[in-house]
Formats: structure tokens, C-alpha cells, sequence
């Protein structure tokens, strides 16, 4: 599955992350929230900022503003977990960001990818299973 033509996801440039920031920062906050974790918005921020992380927005492509989502991801081995992940209109973008993931992951060497999310999303997930509070998927 392919990103739909409409949707963009789009990694930050380190030299960036201060202007996307405030447009991504409440999704952070509301995705912390909801998932029991160690992460915080401002623990995020820093991640990025010291490049132990990367920060990606997900937007229209007609209507780049508000951004749809906003995600973390950090690379361990050949593991890739996507750390936080929180936006609206979920069902709209959810399924091909995810496949573009998997599909940037396969093109660096990634075997598998982890999402830390809720566990409601195992019904939006196919292929990944539950470990902890994280979706697992193996990359073929």
C-alpha cells in the first residue's frame, strides 16, 4: 500500500524541527497522554534535537496546514520504532503512513518495525501483533 496521492509524510530536517515544532507538539502531547509511556512532548523535542530520533509530519498535500499527524521514530539495529504517533483523521492516514514507514525501513535495511500505541489500534494494524504496549511487525 502506497501513500494516497493527497497525503505527504515528511521527514524534519534537524535545522527545522524549531518551526515544525508548534505545529506538532499538541499531538505529542495528547498521544503521551493517552499511552502509558515515558515519553513527554518536551523529552520528544529533545530526542530530535540531539539527533537520537527523528520527527516526521503527516499532512494533505492540498491543505498542508493543520498537519494531520506528527510521528517519532528512532532506529536501533535494524529495528525502527515508531515512538509516538498521534494526529486526526486516524482511518484517513494511519494504514499508508505506516506502509511508507515499511517501505523506508526495507530500503535502509530495517527488518522490523515496533509501534508504541494504544492497544485499541490492534484492529487497525493487521500484521502487527501485541508486545507490551507496542505493535510489532516483521519486515519481509
Amino acid at each position: 500500500m502506497s501513500l494516497p496521492e493527497d497525503i505527504v509524510l515528511d521527514q524534519i530536517r534537524g535545522d527545522l524541527i524549531g518551526q515544525a515544532w508548534p505545529l506538532m507538539a499538541m499531538y505529542f502531547a495528547r498521544a503521551c497522554h493517552r499511552v502509558p509511556t515515558h515519553l513527554t512532548p518536551d523529552l520528544i523535542l529533545y530526542r530530535a534535537q540531539t539527533r537520537q530520533s527523528d520527527l516526521w509530519a503527516i499532512y494533505d498535500k492540498t491543505c498542508p496546514l493543520p498537519l494531520l499527524a506528527a510521528a517519532s521514530t528512532a532506529l536501533r539495529g535494524s529495528i525502527m520504532t515508531i515512538e509516538s504517533i498521534g494526529g486526526r483523521d486516524m482511518k484517513r492516514w494511519l494504514r499508508p503512513a505506516l506502509a511508507r514507514f515499511e517501505q523506508l525501513a526495507r530500503e535502509h535495511g530495517v527488518t522490523e518495525i515496533e509501534v508504541e500505541g494504544r492497544f485499541a489500534w490492534q484492529r487497525l494494524l493487521p500484521g502487527y501483533e501485541p508486545k507490551r504496549i507496542a505493535m510489532r511487525k516483521i519486515l519481509k
